[in-house]
């Protein structure tokens, strides 16, 4: 299964990507240049293996996004309200419009909430699923910190039971099932 990160530039995509795989919280985490490149297994009836793109949140590298997301089976929006939240969901919104398939999810992660300003309030949650419903998207929204490891479990239980309807629905990241769909693999990494 193909997860790609997305967010602006600070909201904690490469904490997330290294807590989901069990590494220490370093607040010196240096800049993503480009992309990043992890997997791991979910413990799910079938273990499966998830391969994930950490994108670099810089303005000069948001034109390699599609290569990224091609494929997909899922997006993790990454937020934190340190950024102009709304905004930069609409941003991603439109992209993921333009540039994902229709089959592939998304999750909508708020991070950093260890800090008290970072903490989404009931009406900025509200405000998520106004500016969703107009997207005529539907989301699940997970409250994260890599500091103190809260939102992993989580977010691993939306992956693994995402992976499970993928599995068993047969669901393909792609709109052309002739030359995607292959019986080894589908739609692995690229």
């Amino acid at each position: 299964m193909k997860i790609c990160l997305l967010g602006e530039v600070g909201v904690g995509k490469s904490c997330l990507s290294k807590s989901l795989l069990g590494q220490q919280f370093d607040r010196f985490s240096e800049a993503t240049i480009g992309a990043s490149f992890y997997s791991m297994y979910l413990n799910n009836y079938v273990d499966t293996k998830i391969y994930f793109w950490d994108t670099a949140g810089q303005e000069r590298y948001k034109s390699l996004g599609p290569l990224y997301t091609k494929g997909c089976h899922v997006i993790i929006l990454v937020l934190s309200k340190e950024n102009k939240w709304d905004a930069n969901l609409k941003g991603w919104l439109n992209f993921y419009k333009k540039h994902c398939y229709d089959s592939t999810q998304i999750i909508i992660v708020f991070s950093k909430i260890d800090i008290d300003s970072n903490k989404p309030s009931l009406q900025d949650l509200n405000q998520v699923n106004i500016i969703l419903s107009k997207y005529n998207i539907k989301s699940n929204i997970i409250l994260h910190s890599s500091k103190m490891n809260l939102g992993n479990q989580e977010l691993k239980n939306q992956l693994i039971d995402l992976s499970t309807l993928i599995i068993k629905y047969n669901i393909c990241a792609s709109n052309n099932k002739e030359w995607c769909c292959n019986k080894e693999w589908c739609c692995n990494i690229m």
